[in-house]
């Protein structure tokens, strides 16, 4: 449905998932759910610094991630799986994407 990924840590971890996040429920039309799966209570945007670039990411909070896993929203809970959920750990290689470089401007560490 969207192509955008979005950096999101939780519980210590980096991930990356779908923004908007919808559902991955099978609907009763054989097509795949519309609805938002987003999990509650998501936190602030943040800034991570590292030594090669600035990565901006949702700080999810603690919680966040079994609620992702499943990718559901509240009406397609038990319902067949139309695709797998999209939400994956973070791999500095295969999402370099989602890096901002340091430039000159920014301090180095």
């Amino acid at each position: 449905m969207s192509s955008e990924r979005i950096a999101v840590l939780a519980d210590d971890n980096l991930y990356v998932a779908p923004n908007p996040m919808f559902c991955t429920g099978l609907t009763t039309k054989g097509k795949r759910c519309s609805f938002l799966a987003w999990p509650r209570d998501c936190g602030e945007w943040a800034y991570i610094v590292s030594r090669t670039g600035i990565l901006y990411a949702i700080d999810a909070g603690p919680g966040w991630l079994p609620e992702a896993r499943v990718q559901r929203c509240d009406v397609h809970t038990d319902a067949p799986a139309f695709c797998a959920p999209e939400v994956e750990p973070f791999d500095p290689q295969r999402h370099a994407f989602l890096v901002q470089p340091l430039t000159d401007q920014w301090v180095r560490l």
